[in-house]
């Protein structure tokens, strides 16, 4: 093989690894500044969300101190288009000022499958028909955070349990964080790496959840991890869920049940165990491969002018 063919078959190497390192990864972001005031968030018109409002209210764009938002009036369920079946990290800006107990749920692990309950299909906002009267238990899979009284998180657990009329059960742990969710907007994080869940209000360690024994139930085709074990930030066990209605990929849902909040600043990126990139400024490392071409070409430039 010549000199040249050699450096042309490098030169097309080292541009399909500069083109890697620039490609743009499935990644999603939301922070309403490109709607108008009052746009209503419903049906088909917050694209990649597929939008239920079964009340005449519902959920609009507002701003305050020139930032935009949604607001959400009363029942809501807003579900991502889009299964992630890899690690990822999901991040939602939340400010509940009402700090009440009606239900305002962050899901994660939510599966595909909607199961009746009291009002019919659903898989988010809709009552599950639990006996445990002022439960929050709303959906039919994965696990939910509720950020509803002010620096107390809730984390809810869904579960397979035969004893309840729709065979859905729920496991509620809760613990105290920094973070005011009733004073201004926290940022609520999910970190999944497919095998545990880390959830943050702002840069705080709330809970870790660790997910495993992946099985079918006698309720449909969706594989949930059955077994859950809900740690606090130091590590310490609140509990195991054994009989886990935890989805082995990940549908997230925004869902409400007559509580009034607001979200902000969705994001949704590719899970990576590196530091993420300076996307603000240029990354020098991008030129690595075409400096390694031009060094090698200098070389055979100079080897063949001593030929």
């Amino acid at each position: 093989m010549s000199k040249k063919i050699v450096l042309v078959a490098l030169i097309v190497i080292c541009m399909s690894l500069s083109i890697t390192s620039f490609a743009a990864t499935n990644s999603y972001t939301q922070d309403f500044e490109g709607f108008e005031e009052n746009f209503e968030l419903v049906g088909d018109t917050w694209e990649g969300w597929s939008i239920i409002r079964p009340t005449a209210n519902g959920t609009y764009i507002n701003s305050a101190n020139n930032n935009k938002f949604a607001s959400v009036t009363s029942y809501y369920h807003a579900e991502f288009q889009t299964k992630l079946t890899e690690p990822y990290v999901y991040e939602v800006d939340v400010l509940n000022e009402e700090a009440n107990n009606n239900i305002a749920a962050f899901f994660v692990r939510a599966g595909t499958e909607k199961f009746t309950v009291q009002y019919g299909p659903a898989s988010g906002y809709e009552f599950d028909g639990s006996t445990n009267v002022s439960f929050p238990c709303v959906g039919s899979s994965g696990f939910y955070i509720l950020p509803n009284n002010g620096k107390s998180l809730s984390i809810n657990i869904k579960t397979y349990d035969e004893s309840q009329t729709y065979k859905i059960g729920n496991v509620l742990y809760s613990v105290n964080v920094n973070a005011d969710f009733s004073k201004s907007f926290v940022t609520l994080k999910f970190v999944d790496d497919g095998q545990t869940v880390k959830i943050y209000a702002d840069d705080e360690l709330a809970f870790i959840v660790e997910i495993s024994d992946p099985g079918k139930y006698p309720l449909g085709e969706e594989t949930y991890c059955k077994k859950v074990v809900v740690k606090d930030k130091d590590g310490n066990v609140l509990g195991t869920v054994n009989n886990a209605r935890v989805s082995a990929d990940s549908v997230l849902i925004i869902g409400s049940r007559t509580a009034k909040f607001k979200f902000d600043n969705i994001k949704i990126t590719p899970y990576s165990t590196e530091p993420e990139p300076n996307t603000q400024t240029f990354d020098g490392t991008q030129l690595i491969p075409f400096v390694i071409c031009g060094m090698f070409a200098i070389v055979l430039f100079k080897r063949r002018q001593t030929a």
